[in-house]
């Protein structure tokens, strides 16, 4: 579900970035899940830059 939300690809490969700024979230609980997802968005990223950068 949360996947339709998301912008569509190129296709083609391009080099993940980390996360830009944004609005803080009002809600304690949302903004430790927006927290959590963001650190581990970051892993991954920089996961993969490693394999294929």
């Amino acid at each position: 579900l949360a996947a339709r939300a998301l912008p569509n690809g190129t296709g083609g490969r391009e080099r993940l970035t980390e996360g830009k700024d944004t609005a803080p979230t009002a809600h304690p609980v949302a903004a430790r899940v927006r927290a959590w997802g963001s650190a581990m968005n970051d892993k991954v990223t920089r996961s993969y830059n490693q394999r294929h950068g």
